[in-house]
């Protein structure tokens, strides 16, 4: 009987290895999924700012709609991109962040500011440090000098974009 009690004590162990070296496995795989997602985001979310910049950049005159007093304080999105991005909400008057959801990019038109909200805490170089909430506005050149709340992103002849 106690070889018979020791093999099935050996079975139970080798099973119970097994789960924890599968549950260790998945631990790994999970936390590598979650990183590449985090890289994804960000990735996405500075290939929207550098065409938001190269659209600054390449602006010489102000579109006709919109006289250079105008400018500032416009929804870059409609100003600089062709496409908005994908999950653009459009102009949001008064947010509650509970109705946001993470991932999608915003133009709160009172203060005049792109907001973009983050699944993930980010850290990009134009910010001083991680976080989940970006905020972009357009100013003219002169009001656009740097303090110590914002970062200019790009500037052009008529207009900057800075970040908050």
């Amino acid at each position: 009987m106690d070889s018979l009690t020791a093999r099935r004590f050996l079975r139970y162990a080798e099973y119970g290895l097994l789960i924890l070296i599968i549950g260790l496995i998945a631990l790994f795989l999970f936390h590598r999924v979650r990183t590449t997602q985090k890289q994804a985001e960000r990735m996405a979310v500075m290939g929207e700012i550098n065409a938001m910049r190269a659209g600054i950049v390449a602006m010489q005159d102000p579109p006709e709609a919109a006289s250079q007093k105008d400018l500032p304080g416009m929804n870059p999105v409609r100003l600089l991109l062709q496409t908005p991005p994908k999950n653009y909400l459009g102009p949001v008057r008064t947010p509650d962040e509970r109705d946001i959801p993470p991932g999608s990019w915003y133009f709160r038109p009172d203060k005049g500011l792109l907001i973009y909200k983050a699944r993930f805490v980010l850290d990009f170089p134009f910010t001083k440090e991680p976080t989940r909430k970006l905020q972009f506005a357009l100013e003219s050149p002169p009001l656009a000098s740097p303090k110590l709340e914002r970062r200019i992103l790009a500037c052009g002849r008529n207009l900057c974009l800075t970040s908050r």
